[in-house]
């Protein structure tokens, strides 16, 4: 099981103003278009460090800029819950020391896949990315896919 974070940009005062103003126009679909958008983040796995989402770099090239752009949002998870950003971050550093990143998994493959009802490990599969799915900077590590919800 995990659970996904969303960061949503807060609108500024000129922002909010213009997305009424299109809204008094009844031009719905440009008030739409000027909304904030709701923003992967990163994913949180039970074992696994948290996994972050890279946007194409969009929002942000590394984790200090990561840090400042969360603090400019307001974060939620996936089920509609709003997450304090120190908690967020908090989460995010007790993932780092406590869970296990692609490269473990794959290197210790029968070690996490093994049969539940036997404890037999289970075959590897034929192919196993050589970036283990991630880009890593750091402790820290994203996803090699934007498309991981």
């Amino acid at each position: 099981m995990g659970t996904n974070y969303y960061a949503i940009p807060k609108a500024t005062d000129e922002r909010k103003a213009e997305i009424c103003e299109h809204l008094n126009k009844g031009d719905f679909e440009r008030a739409r278009e000027l909304m904030p958008e709701k923003i992967h983040l990163g994913k949180s796995s039970g074992g696994w460090k948290f996994c972050f989402n890279h946007n194409k770099w969009r929002y942000y090239k590394n984790i200090p800029d990561l840090r400042a752009f969360t603090k400019t949002c307001s974060i939620v998870d996936e089920y509609g819950s709003s997450v304090a950003d120190e908690d967020f971050w908090r989460l995010v550093e007790q993932k780092q020391k406590t869970g296990i990143d692609g490269k473990e998994y794959y290197t210790n493959w029968d070690k996490y896949n093994k049969d539940w009802q036997t404890g037999k490990p289970l075959s590897k599969p034929a192919y196993i990315p050589s970036d283990y799915g991630e880009i890593e900077e750091g402790e820290y590590r994203y996803s090699t896919s934007t498309e991981f919800c």
